[in-house]
């Protein structure tokens, strides 16, 4: 597995589920805005300890973050996402 997958979802999860800044989500889940940042660009791997926080804080499971990005377009979580979003955009139109 290319290591880069863990920070492509990160920013996934962190822009596209939850909508948050770099900053909000660093609040979130208690580490500095540069430290997201270097997770999502895939500069530093997450401790083992931060991704279960990232887990925890973001109500996804772990495995989501190890997925490369075929495999997280075909998972269940990002159907529902999807069809969430696209139930939302439509009530506003």
């Amino acid at each position: 597995m290319d290591t880069k997958f863990i920070g492509e979802n990160i920013y996934y999860v962190r822009k596209m589920v939850l909508s948050q800044s770099q900053e909000e989500f660093a609040e979130l889940i208690g580490l500095s805005k540069d430290t997201v940042s270097n997770y999502e660009r895939g500069r530093f791997l997450p401790t083992i300890e931060n991704l279960i926080t990232i887990s925890n804080k973001t109500n996804m499971p772990i495995s989501f973050f190890l997925q490369e990005r075929k495999e997280r377009e075909n998972s269940v979580i990002y159907e529902i996402h999807i069809r969430n979003k696209n139930r939302y955009h439509s009530k506003r139109s």
